[in-house]
């Protein structure tokens, strides 16, 4: 029993995870805490992370729109606005000589520049959402990791609660049988400190910090990971 998961260690690195993702959104961790609510928001859009991968996938995309509109048919009106005094060597009726254009064109070829940008682009996107499902996966399984070690603590403690008692009770009788002369005093402290380990292990499995979920919800066998 040395090697006791705290409780208290599990739980405030899941709270830790909770609290992250839940302190950009306007909600309170809910007691019980689920796994399926812990799980829901690993992909929370509000969190820093979330919020930088969505700003790279919006600059991708907007380089993915470039080159494709390279593609494409420009358009543009040009104006002009602009006065002419009246020459007296060249007489004219006229000292406006503002214009107006409608320019169209498009590029017929640009030796595969175009296609090698909308491909590069495309690539670019592609692994910004790869790193994006890479995030949420690792995130999903911290949070997974972090709920399974909660539930796994506690299940520790009750196993060292339990211990204790059982090593209470036979220290009791042991105390009894030693105001009898009936065992050595010897017997009696190896008993005696047998117990104090026990207790002192399942004091260590139980520190419980301040302000943390009280109640951690088991998790449903019927309920699946995978999506």
């Amino acid at each position: 029993m040395s090697k006791l998961l705290s409780w208290g260690g599990c739980c405030f690195s899941l709270y830790l995870q909770c609290l992250t993702i839940t302190a950009f959104a306007d909600e309170p961790i809910p007691e019980p805490l689920t796994l399926q609510y812990a799980l829901s928001k690993a992909a929370l859009i509000e969190s820093p992370e979330m919020m930088s991968y969505s700003a790279q996938r919006q600059m991708a995309l907007a380089e993915q729109d470039l080159a494709i509109s390279e593609l494409g048919v420009f358009a543009e009106i040009n104006g002009r606005l602009r006065y002419v005094e009246p020459s007296a060597i060249v007489p004219a009726s006229e000292t406006n000589d503002s214009k107006i254009s409608l320019d169209i064109y498009k590029r017929l070829y640009d030796f595969g520049r175009s296609s090698v940008n909308i491909e590069a682009s495309n690539k670019n996107l592609a692994s910004v959402d790869a790193l994006y499902t890479d995030y949420v996966s690792k995130r999903t399984v911290a949070i997974l990791q972090a709920y399974v070690n909660v539930l796994l603590a506690d299940a520790i403690y009750d196993h060292a609660n339990e211990a204790m008692a059982v090593d209470y009770v036979t220290l009791d009788k042991v105390r009894s049988r030693f105001e009898l002369k009936q065992i050595s005093d010897i017997e009696l402290l190896a008993i005696d400190n047998k117990y104090r380990k026990t207790r002192r292990d399942r004091n260590q499995a139980l520190k419980r910090p301040a302000n943390y979920p009280t109640a951690f919800g088991a998790i449903d066998q019927s309920w699946s990971i995978v999506r």
